[in-house]
């Protein structure tokens, strides 16, 4: 049973795992898009402000026309989200003048975009020749240069940026807007001179929001499963707690059934568990009870029906020998121990309908002190010549009326004042009174009678007390 609840209780705790693996995992990922996302914002709140300076000093968006091939537009938002907005924007302004008076507007910037090698090379030359004459000075100072720019996160932000003029045509970056596109105004003097539109993005695409998502999923996926390995030891353990009373309970159950009465389960819990084992202890302590009473009473009634009986074989023999003559008198005796007989007979079979729940009782309005003092007065007589006085106390109004059944209130009182005459020590006095709940100062939410039947000594000890009823 012990692996069953195991796997149970293993499955639930994957289960539950699973679903915060999954939680967790979706809202970190969410979490850091809605980041990446916020930040970028920001980044184009700056580029807003750059772009709406470029325009105060150029009065046009004219550096940035061709669309998303124009090294311009990319050096403005490198330079945008760099934080070098100032230092970024003279350098495309002074490229731009540049090349306006040698080659044309936009020339220099599109020989950078078409030929870069031989760019590259001419610029190379001139730096070979200045690092030349400025050797011995570079050497000098360099330890006191500052340290370099710290490296910036890539980003594809400059490819979903678009730029848009004042009469809503493209001027630079990608030609088909997304739907969830956030739109800027730029504004110049109080007046719209143009719009800047930027392409949220949907999935994590940068590397270092990649590598932070992974390493994010990594310690997700080794936390459950510490989890997992945690739950596998403590189903283990919970189970053993648990099923180790349930496992010796049913061993007992068994060894009840068998016939072990009396046995007794060891437990020191407080739980539920240690509340159902001391009930099975009560239960094993009664039925053995039970079966000791049941030895007993039919013990008991063997030596009952055995005296009237061994007394009417003798009556019986020694009619039949001739030793005595058939008389009235020995036919009275006979007839004394058959009608004893016949009374032993009738209080077995009541008492098995009472066991069985079905003894019938016939109530109706009767006065209980008379029931009473009729059976103690018919006993009185016989008491008196046995050394015992009878004395009837009543406290209640005698003509209280009940609804009871008054063969059976008149049979317990029969009962009871032969018990007391029967195991009084001579001479003695047995009493029986009647009274309410009132008259003995007794709380409670009804009124009710009380019927007492108090003899002298001997009384009842108390190891024998539990076996009177």
């Amino acid at each position: 049973m012990l692996p069953k609840l195991v796997i149970i209780f293993i499955f639930f705790s994957f289960a539950s795992v699973a679903a915060l693996v999954f939680i967790v995992s979706k809202g970190v990922g969410d979490g850091l898009l809605n980041y990446v996302n916020q930040r970028e914002q920001m980044q184009v709140l700056d580029i807003k402000d750059d772009l709406e300076s470029f325009y105060a000093e150029q009065r046009s968006w004219e550096l940035f026309r061709g669309a998303g091939v124009n090294r311009a537009w990319q050096v403005f938002i490198e330079t945008s989200v760099g934080n070098i907005r100032a230092r970024g924007l003279q350098r495309l302004i002074d490229a731009e003048r540049r090349s306006q008076e040698d080659n044309g507007p936009n020339e220099n910037l599109s020989n950078n975009v078409d030929n870069p090698g031989r760019n590259n090379t001419n610029r190379n030359n001139a730096n070979r020749n200045n690092n030349s004459r400025n050797s011995g000075a570079r050497n000098s100072e360099s330890r006191f240069r500052p340290p370099p720019p710290r490296q910036r996160p890539q980003t594809n932000l400059g490819r979903r940026i678009r730029l848009i003029d004042e009469g809503g045509l493209l001027v630079a970056g990608p030609r088909n807007p997304a739907p969830n596109a956030q739109v800027f105004s730029l504004e110049y003097n109080g007046q719209i001179v143009g719009q800047l539109t930027v392409n949220r993005i949907a999935f994590l695409q940068g590397e270092y929001e990649l590598a932070f998502q992974a390493a994010q999923k990594r310690t997700i996926f080794v936390t459950a499963l510490v989890l997992l390995m945690f739950s596998a030891l403590m189903a283990w353990g919970v189970g053993r707690h648990f099923l180790s009373p349930i496992n010796r309970l049913a061993k007992g159950t068994q060894d009840l059934a068998g016939g072990k009465l009396g046995l007794q389960i060891a437990s020191k819990r407080k739980d539920e568990l240690g509340e159902l084992v001391g009930l099975f202890n009560q239960l094993s302590s009664s039925l053995e009870a039970s079966k000791s009473a049941r030895d007993q009473w039919v013990a008991d009634i063997a030596h009952e029906l055995r005296t009237p009986l061994g007394i009417m074989r003798g009556e019986i023999e020694a009619l039949q020998d001739g030793t005595r003559k058939v008389t009235e008198t020995a036919l009275n005796s006979l007839f004394e121990e058959v009608a004893y007989l016949s009374r032993l007979v009738n209080d077995l079979y009541e008492l098995s309908l009472s066991d069985a729940g079905g003894l019938k009782y016939q109530f109706r309005s009767c006065n209980l002190v008379e029931i009473v003092q009729s059976v103690v007065e018919s006993f009185r007589t016989t008491a008196e010549k046995e050394g015992l006085r009878i004395e009837f106390e009543n406290l209640l109004d005698p003509t209280t009326l009940m609804s009871l059944d008054e063969d059976r209130i008149a049979q317990l009182v029969s009962n009871l004042l032969t018990n007391s005459c029967r195991y009084t020590e001579k001479p003695g006095k047995v009493i029986v009174s009647l009274s309410s709940n009132s008259q003995l100062n007794v709380a409670s939410a009804s009124d009710s009678i009380q019927l007492s039947v108090s003899d002298s000594s001997p009384g009842v000890s108390d190891e024998h007390m539990p076996r009177l009823f």
